[in-house]
């Protein structure tokens, strides 16, 4: 949705601590953060209630009282998304990817995802990641595959169960699970 109405958009994982909070905020400038109401103390200790950013919590339901936002044309060139390094070789730094990054996605999503229409493609990378970016909806969408999406901490035994209970066809880990 954010893609289709020109919002830029910075996923964050949950794993990031006030500090790393707080650089992606002092470089990126967001107007708007949402985010999960138990990540709220860590956004709060990161000032992200300060300033003109207006930050939104779910579940809430007041969010889904207004009209859906229309969709607008875009130029390749406009920026859609940012990523932030892993910061080994340092502070972490912001790379902005336009909008032809969506585009350039659909090679990776052929090729090396190789999910089909009517698929179910389980990406478990954790938001904030390029893997996740890349794979979680982008790489589905653009294959015409539905993605599954599963809010929960690592269990094994717990992802071996929704595999065979969802009857997933194309599964995207990273290798430390």
């Amino acid at each position: 949705a954010c893609f289709r109405i020109g919002a830029v958009v910075l996923p964050c994982t949950e794993q990031l601590r006030a500090k790393d909070l707080r650089l992606r905020l002092e470089v990126a400038r967001p107007s708007l953060i949402v985010a999960d109401e138990r990540n709220r103390a860590e956004l709060e200790a990161a000032g992200a209630d300060e300033g003109d950013v207006t930050v939104l919590y779910v579940p809430d339901e007041e969010l889904f009282a207004a009209e859906p936002a229309a969709a607008v044309e875009l130029a390749a060139a406009e920026p859609c998304l940012i990523t932030f390094t892993s910061g080994t070789a340092g502070e972490p730094k912001a790379v902005v990817h336009a909008q032809r990054y969506l585009d350039g996605q659909r090679v990776q999503a052929e090729h090396w995802l190789a999910a089909r229409p009517g698929e179910l493609v389980w990406c478990t990378a954790a938001s904030g990641w390029s893997k996740s970016a890349r794979n979680v909806f982008i790489a589905p969408w653009l294959s015409g595959a539905a993605a599954l999406l599963h809010d929960a901490r690592f269990d094994p035994a717990e992802r071996v169960e929704l595999l065979a209970q969802e009857r997933v066809n194309v599964l995207c880990m990273a290798p430390t699970e």
